[in-house]
């Protein structure tokens, strides 16, 4: 027996009856492939921590020089203390408060560099505005007309620090330090993200542990910090972030005296240092931060932000005049032994309501 095949074509009527009994299969197949597709992406709100974010202007358009130090370039450049990675820059110099305590200072093409926080000013007087490297996620260095951005705070130039966000993805990060002086620390970050698998509460919190030394074998310090920082997302047009940073330091700085005639004397140890313990530092600087975004309309923003800043510093200095010529009974002319303490307690309140419209053109892109 043959078997054969027969081919039968559709009429006009059954073609049209089953193209449109199976389109709506293939476009809701289609659309369900699309939907797999997408990168899904989470977005929270966003916080005034930035030089540059506040004009709508893009990096490359802005009238000023503009130096970004991030955590890569931190790490890359490996420095015991992160923030003396800014030393690398053109025209920037750091100084040091006395008792080596509190923020680092920095000069700026010959003028002070003020140290803002969160793009914000805060009191840095012995032993104030302590923010710890391990809170920093990157330095801005504004060099030029800063007012622009900031305001008149600085001539030469201002110094704007960073500090962490909590972000939804978990992680956890130890590091340690060590130098040849035979200082060590560690440095931790624990990003907890959501709390409770809810985008509502986001925390993240980051610390360190540092025993400083330096080639004199009688200085020293040492310092214990940790600052958590919380995300609350209280509704799709309104976010609220607070943090407390806490610093403790104890330091032993250094007291020498000038070698006139270019030679040590005999009895002077010098690979201990040249002079004697002559200062003792105790510091504790805690600053609350708050920062209230609430978005009236797509192009109507309200920020409020509050801090409250306490430092209690206790020092004691010993100083004088030597006489070089009895050096060698150990005879000084004479001796003083001075000692102070120091309580600041700061509150600082701002309030900005923005509005922005585009009347011809395209709008610039915010950074």
């Amino acid at each position: 027996m043959k078997l054969e095949k027969h081919s039968r074509g559709l009429t006009p009527l059954a073609a049209a009856i089953s193209l449109a009994l199976t389109a709506p299969l293939a476009f809701a197949e289609e659309n369900k492939t699309k939907d797999e597709d997408i990168e899904k992406i989470e977005v929270t709100g966003s916080f005034q921590q930035s030089l540059i974010n506040r004009i709508p202007v893009t990096p490359k358009e802005l009238p000023f020089t503009l130096d970004v130090v991030d955590s890569e370039l931190l790490e890359l450049r490996n420095f015991t203390r992160p923030i003396e990675a800014l030393t690398t820059l053109p025209n920037i110099a750091r100084t040091e408060d006395r008792n080596g305590t509190g923020t680092t200072s920095f000069i700026s093409r010959g003028f002070t560099a003020p140290i803002l926080v969160d793009n914000r000013i805060q009191n840095n007087f012995r032993g104030a505005g302590a923010r710890d490297d391990s809170f920093v996620e990157r330095y801005e260095i504004l060099k030029g007309p800063a007012s622009i951005a900031s305001g008149p705070v600085g001539a030469g130039g201002i110094i704007n620090t960073v500090t962490k966000n909590p972000y939804v993805e978990q992680g956890a990060s130890v590091k340690l330090r060590a130098d040849q002086f035979g200082s060590a620390g560690v440095d931790f970050d624990f990003n907890m993200g959501e709390i409770n698998n809810s985008d509502t509460v986001l925390l993240r919190v980051s610390g360190a542990y540092r025993d400083f030394k330096y080639d004199a074998d009688h200085q020293g310090r040492t310092t214990t910090a940790i600052r958590p920082v919380a995300i609350f997302n209280l509704g799709d047009s309104t976010s609220l972030k607070a943090s407390v940073a806490y610093r403790e330091t104890e330091s032993n700085p250094n007291g020498g005296f000038p070698v006139p005639n270019g030679e040590i004397p005999d009895n002077i140890d010098t690979d201990t240092f040249l002079g004697f313990v002559d200062g003792e530092v105790e510091s504790e600087d805690l600053l609350i931060n708050t920062e209230l975004n609430h978005e009236f309309l797509d192009n109507l923003k309200l920020t409020v932000r509050a801090s409250k800043q306490a430092t209690d510093m206790d020092y004691k200095h010993i100083g004088g005049v030597y006489s070089y010529d009895n050096l060698t009974t150990g005879d000084y002319t004479y001796l003083s032994e001075n000692a102070a303490q120091n309580e600041i307690n700061a509150t600082f309140v701002d309030a900005q309501l923005a509005y922005q419209a585009n009347f011809w053109g395209r709008s610039h892109q915010h950074y």
